[in-house]
């Protein structure tokens, strides 16, 4: 996940303090981005040094700590539709963890391998019902953009798909085993 054009995309919307940046994204892209909190204030840090955004102020609440509050500049729009641009022509080929293991799965016993099959099975189940209930509780917040549900159903397929994969290989393990 690119978190420049992250950053510069939201500073786009209003002038924002790092915390609030991180904020954005755990509510409205935490469902399909992998970003880290590090990286966040590392990107802002590299952004504010390019003059993609410049401190637009300190911003006080209660006894905490001055917070700096962060502009986007011309060059940080520039910026930001630079990489939009890029990442539209950017094609990446998706690895799969579990691929790996189902390709030595031979190597262990089929009980044993049911058994991890329908655990993920389990935890496909599990993200699609919290996705799809995090998805509900968004649809009352006035500042998620309708196409956050283009992406958060991109999500949902993709989980519906890794279920029914996995579903046929469990179905086919007889086979795959030869018994």
């Amino acid at each position: 996940m690119n978190v420049r054009l992250v950053i510069l995309g939201l500073l786009q919307r209003r002038p924002m303090h790092g915390y609030e940046i991180k904020q954005e994204i755990e509510r409205g892209m935490g469902d399909w981005t992998d970003i880290a909190f590090g990286s966040i204030y590392f990107a802002i840090g590299k952004l504010a040094e390019e003059g993609s955004i410049s401190e637009s102020g300190q911003e006080r609440v209660g006894n905490r700590p001055a917070r700096t509050v962060f502009t986007i500049t011309e060059k940080g729009r520039q910026e930001f539709l630079r990489l939009l641009r890029e990442e539209w022509q950017t094609e990446r080929r998706q690895y799969f963890p579990v691929d790996l293991a189902v390709y030595y799965m031979a190597s262990l016993p089929k009980e044993e391998v049911h058994d991890y099959l329908v655990e993920l099975c389990r935890k496909s189940e599990e993200s699609l019902r919290t996705l799809e209930s995090h998805a509900e509780a968004l649809k009352v917040v006035p500042y998620i953009p309708p196409l956050a549900f283009v992406i958060v159903d991109h999500t949902r397929r993709h989980l519906l798909a890794e279920r029914d994969w996995l579903e046929s290989i469990i179905a086919s393990l007889d086979e795959i085993y030869g018994a």
